[in-house]
């Protein structure tokens, strides 16, 4: 008695590199991210000064 062939069905051919044919999106996502934070740690800092302006004009309405 004579077996059945397998037969196999393959996908289409993968990069070697993993990339999806869109080299430059791993590029402009980290762009995005290091500007989201530059733009974070720039509020930071200017909620920061705000606060301490805030505090500094409190201590003067207490001393005076």
């Amino acid at each position: 008695m004579e077996e059945p062939e397998e037969t196999v069905i393959q996908g289409p051919p993968h990069e070697e590199n993993g990339s999806h044919g869109e080299p430059w999106l791993v590029s402009y996502a980290d762009m995005m991210t290091l500007l989201f934070g530059f733009f974070v740690i720039l509020y930071s800092i200017e909620a920061a000064k705000t606060q301490d302006q805030d505090g500094m004009v409190r201590m003067r309405r207490i001393s005076a």
